[in-house]
Formats: C-alpha cells, structure tokens, sequence
C-alpha cells in the first residue's frame, strides 16, 4: 500500500486509519509512501495509525503531524489535573499518539513488525508506542516535540509491557536503532502518580511485570533480550533512555546530549529495577552538574567503553551493580 504525497486526514476521533494487515514470514505487508512523494498523517484523534494485532508488517517513509502546537497548553493542563480515567468520554486531541501498537478485538497480539523512516512530531501523546508486542525493529525514525499533553505520562519511543511470542534468548526479538528523539517532555502529570513522569527519549518500561492496567490475565515477564543502538536523543525534558522494571537490554552505541531537562529528572540513562543491562560504547554528554547514569535497585550492570563529558568529579555512581566497567573517559565541563 503506497500513500501518494499530501495531507490525509480522518474523522474517527480513534485513529486516521485501524491498520489490522497480518502477513507472514515470507509474504511480508508493506505501508510506505510512493516513491519520491511525502504524505502526512495529520490527526487530532487519539491515534495517527492505530496498529491492531498486525503481524509481519512493515510501515515506513511517512510523516505523522498531531496538531499539538495548535492546542492551548492551559487547557490541555486543565483537563489533564482532572483525567481519573473514568468512563467519561475522553476529548481525544489530548491523547494523540503518532503510532500505537496493541492488540486487536480478538485479542491477537502484534508482532514481526518494523516501524522505520518515518516522520513523527507535535503529538499531544507519545511518538511510537507498543503494548504486548513482539519482534520488533524501530529505526531510522525521526521523533520530536512529542508526548507534551497525554495523562499518561508518555515518550517518543515507548515499549511496553512486552509478549513473548517464543522464548528464543540468542537474538534481539526488540531493535531500536538509528532513531533521532529530541525536544520530547510532558508538560502535563501522569494521572496515577501525579508527577511529571516521563517525556524520554526511549524507554523500555514494565517488560517483567504486569502493571494491571490491561488486565487481560497475561502476566509472562518477557523473555527476549533488547538492543537499543545507534539512536541519537537530546534535549528531551525526560531521560535520553529510560529502562523501568525490564531485563536484559543492551544500550551500545548511543549519542544522548543534554536530557533531564525538566525540573525533577535527572541522568541521561536511568535504572529503575532492573537487570542484566549492558551499557557500552555510548556517548554521554549529561546536563552541567547532573549524573550521566543512574537509577535504583538495579543489578548486574555492565557499563564499559562509555565517553562521558560531565561533572569533573568523574564517571557516573553505579551503585549495588555486582559488575562495572572501569572505563569512562572524563572529558570535563
């Protein structure tokens, strides 16, 4: 399916387009723009593409605009402090988010799915986001100005709660690679916490946990192991990679400059209970006077080969890690 150039646009307050397209292995379904043209998704609706149990599946080359700089932010705060969640219809341009994954109505969950090359900016809600999906690869996008005023507390890059579709450990079964995350914050609280929680560039959140948000009775820690490499994030009002209640993620290669801009976050990678996180060869350039990597009850760290240039008091606290790199060149101010 080729998209020719222009601004396509819908008038279901859900998502421009529910995407149900379930492939296979070797008869892959491809969404991309037509060679050489440029369309945009523009949407005011909770979704851009709402992507429903899709399955080898391949979306790339298309621009996703959410009208987020044409909302008026004391509005949007407004009806954030009130958002409990309850069955009151919800006004969806405070919601938007540029591609959700999830699963479809009978309950088939999305995987083998690569989202790259895409444009995705001025949502109210998050960039990319997934739900109980598997085999995922996430590249080459660009992703800003996200995330300011869902109560939902979301990111540019949002992988979440993710289903084991085989137990397979000796690959990457989740890939975020190449992608440019900048200028992401909330501007509103996550409704149940209260606070101003994420706006990052990249996270990887509850992926050995079950939140009982979903409470469709799925409660398997995910199994696979997840690289997220080669990505540049700066200047995002959250963290430039956020790793909350998830195992076994190597960050290698990455170039995160100036994140926790926001009054309350700190720290370009942050741990939040986690294990097995691998951070290697990345470069880190935190805001003056902020830790470059840090978090809480977390284990089995390694963190080798990393540039830093930071606080001259030297390389990040790793605390209660059983295993840290040594090597961590200080470059100063």
């Amino acid at each position: 399916v080729l998209l020719r150039g222009g601004v396509h646009t819908g008038s279901d307050s859900l998502a421009v387009a529910k995407v149900r397209a379930q492939g296979s292995p070797n008869r892959w379904i491809r969404i991309a723009n037509f060679p050489g043209e440029k369309p945009v998704i523009q949407f005011n609706s909770q979704r851009g593409f709402l992507l429903m149990g899709v399955r080898f599946l391949v979306v790339e080359g298309l621009e996703f605009y959410g009208e987020s700089d044409l909302l008026n932010a004391t509005d949007a705060f407004n009806y954030a402090e009130s958002f409990n969640n309850d069955d009151r219809p919800r006004i969806s341009k405070y919601f938007g988010v540029g591609l959700k994954m999830l699963a479809n109505e009978s309950g088939a969950y999305p995987h083998h799915v690569i989202i790259r090359n895409c444009r995705v900016h001025h949502t109210a809600g998050g960039g990319i986001a997934t739900e109980r999906a598997d085999y995922l690869l996430i590249e080459n996008n660009e992703i800003f100005e996200t995330s300011r005023f869902s109560p939902w507390g979301e990111s540019a890059i949002s992988i979440w709660e993710s289903l084991n579709q085989d137990d397979r450990d000796d690959i990457y079964r989740t890939v975020i690679r190449g992608n440019r995350c900048y200028l992401n914050d909330n501007e509103v609280r996550f409704w149940m916490s209260g606070i101003f929680s994420d706006g990052n560039g990249i996270i990887l959140d509850a992926l050995r946990i079950d939140q009982q948000v979903l409470k469709d009775g799925y409660h398997e820690p995910y199994s696979g192991r997840v690289l997220v490499t080669a990505n540049v994030c700066f200047q995002n009002g959250g963290r430039g990679v956020n790793v909350y209640e998830s195992d076994r993620i190597d960050i290698v290669g990455n170039t995160l400059i100036h994140n926790s801009q926001r009054d309350g976050s700190k720290f370009e990678i942050e741990l939040g209970r986690t294990r097995g996180v691998r951070i290697l060869g990345n470069v880190i350039v935190p805001v003056p006077h902020q830790p470059a990597v840090g978090g809480y009850d977390f284990e089995e760290v390694l963190f080798e080969d990393n540039l830093g240039s930071g606080p001259s008091e030297g390389p990040p606290q790793i605390t209660n890690a059983k295993k840290v790199g040594s090597v961590y060149n200080v470059l100063g101010e």
